[in-house]
């Protein structure tokens, strides 16, 4: 009797191993079939995009310089003389693509045309950083702009040789360094120095403005 008990002890452990081991294959299958219903279902989901369109209309209209080239101070009398004129102006300035026109005085040995052109930064106090200026001139040896922040003197020949020089900052060709125009309402005085014999050249002024730093 006791063996018997024994054989059916043993036989229902080996009943229960099986059906354990059988459990854990039937989980393991139910994990994999899981696994490949999500992958399959991968490329539904990507292909699933949701596209949400919204139109803006916008408009452009012109707006006044807040940096501008302008007459001077000492236009109207060069104008008036007959040796500079710079007539496409509006209340934004001289407008690009104007023509400049500066005439000599024959047989003079220097002609000073000072403060006939100003640069004016305009900017609103509440744009932050400076404003910085590049003037660059192609022109005949002879002809000489000159730049400065406060208005342009001339003080009289240096020596008997030498007509001199307008106060300022010279420019013959590129500048290679911006002028900083710091604080708003700060002007550029702009003149330009020449012989009387330099007549008819032709050349090109470029001005270009750079806000912030």
């Amino acid at each position: 009797m006791r063996n018997d008990d024994n054989t059916e002890i043993s036989i229902y452990n080996k009943m229960n191993s099986f059906f354990s081991r059988c459990n854990k294959i039937m989980k393991i299958k139910r994990i994999y079939a899981l696994v490949f219903a999500l992958l399959m279902l991968l490329p539904v989901l990507v292909s699933a995009t949701v596209v949400i369109s919204y139109t803006y209309p916008t408009t452009t209209s012109a707006n006044t310089p807040d940096i501008y080239l302008a007459q001077g101070p000492n236009y109207n009398t060069a104008y008036a003389l007959g040796l500079f004129s710079a007539t496409n102006t509006s209340n934004d300035g001289i407008t690009s693509g104007t023509s400049i026109t500066i005439d000599t005085v024959a047989g003079a040995g220097a002609v000073y045309l000072l403060n006939v052109l100003t640069i004016y930064n305009n900017t609103p106090s509440s744009v932050k950083g400076p404003v910085y200026v590049w003037i660059n001139i192609t022109s005949n040896p002879g002809f000489t702009l000159y730049y400065s922040t406060s208005p342009l003197t001339y003080t009289g020949p240096t020596s008997a040789s030498s007509p001199g020089v307008p106060s300022g900052t010279a420019v013959t060709g590129s500048m290679t360094s911006p002028i900083q125009l710091s604080t708003h309402g700060t002007a550029l005085y702009i003149g330009f120095m020449f012989s009387g014999t330099l007549t008819g050249t032709s050349g090109s002024i470029t001005i270009q403005y750079k806000y912030g730093t």
